[in-house]
């Protein structure tokens, strides 16, 4: 699922509508042409890459502004992988690929030879890096509550003229009754957002009218 950070959009690499944006680095014109060149050759590597079952997409950034500002709009953007490259890149037959799950001024120099491997692998390992994150924080932000006191606390706001933010989900019992949900629905803006499949059947009490309940389902707020 994609987010935002303090730099703005970040994409996990099988959603992203682009994935590696080569920016050229020059002064003069005669720099400008030696480094598209060796810019185009570097898209040309990429071409028909794949991220198991994704095809991989890059950009060559070449508009009329400064290679800083390029490399914000990408990072605001969520672009998962940036490569520069300037002369000196070239006489070292290198360049410096930016990860946007690193902070904005690290970068790694690659060699030319190395660059599809290590693009493939990069983006493979930010997408599990990505996943194991949001797991993360998906089961650290589940509580499992049976009682009905417990269940209006969790989500009655703390200050109810600017409520704040949820972002908490309750696992609880459900009779079933879609009656139950729109109580709860009205009575704290907290509806039924996910039934799961996984879940084990299990003797409880509805966290709304107490009848008889074989299974939990998730409850959040939503925004």
């Amino acid at each position: 699922m994609a987010h935002s950070d303090d730099n703005g959009l970040v994409l996990p690499p099988k959603i992203a509508p682009s994935h590696v944006v080569i920016i050229p680095i020059y002064r003069t014109e005669e720099e400008h042409l030696q480094v598209m060149e060796f810019a185009k050759q570097i898209q040309t590597s990429l071409k028909n890459l794949m991220l198991q079952d994704v095809k991989l997409y890059t950009e060559l950034d070449d508009r009329d502004l400064t290679s800083s500002e390029r490399n914000w709009n990408w990072i605001k953007k969520g672009i998962p992988l940036r490569i520069e490259i300037g002369p000196r890149d070239i006489a070292q037959n290198s360049v410096m690929i930016a990860r946007r799950d690193k902070e904005p001024r690290e970068k790694q120099s690659v060699l030319v030879e190395q660059i599809p491997n290590y693009v493939v692998e990069t983006l493979a390992e930010m997408q599990e890096g990505y996943y194991n994150k949001a797991l993360s924080f998906r089961e650290n932000n589940i509580i499992a509550l049976d009682a009905k006191e417990e269940f209006y606390a969790f989500f009655t706001p703390k200050n109810t003229a600017q409520p704040e933010i949820h972002g908490g989900f309750a696992n609880s019992h459900w009779c079933g009754d879609s009656a139950c949900e729109e109580k709860i629905k009205d009575d704290l803006k907290v509806s039924i957002r996910c039934i799961p499949f996984d879940a084990i059947e299990e003797k409880g009490k509805c966290i709304c009218c107490g009848n008889e309940s074989s299974r939990r389902v998730i409850f959040a707020k939503s925004y």
